[in-house]
């Protein structure tokens, strides 16, 4: 027969604040926002680059696009060293704020240049 022992019944401090009666943190909700948010993103980007590129260079655009990914795993060490540096982990996301600023910025601008041209 197999038996589990509770060994405490308190919540994991990422899931809950001890000190505000053990209720969710938001930046559990905002977190979990944001990762839904980001599947669209991906694909976004990778259509809207596509499109800008000629047709004979297509192939190569989207390699290009794909190997982009690093991005995926140097910015995590970026944070990790503001981290370190700031000492605070809260701050350290101050690093993906202009990530995506960036990734905005860049849409609204050739949002305004498409809408210039046509």
């Amino acid at each position: 027969m197999l038996t589990t022992k509770v060994v405490s019944n308190k919540k994991p401090p990422l899931l809950s604040d001890s000190e505000s009666g053990g209720s969710t943190s938001p930046a559990i909700y905002a977190a979990v926002a944001i990762s839904i948010l980001l599947g669209p993103c991906w694909a976004t980007i990778y259509a809207e680059t596509l499109k800008s590129v000629e047709k004979k260079y297509t192939e190569t655009a989207g390699a290009i696009i794909v190997m982009s990914i690093i991005g995926g795993a140097f910015m995590p060490a970026v944070q990790g060293f503001v981290s370190d540096m700031v000492g605070s982990m809260q701050f350290s996301f101050i690093v993906n704020f202009f990530c995506f600023a960036y990734i905005g910025w860049y849409f609204y601008y050739k949002m305004k240049l498409e809408n210039k041209e046509g």
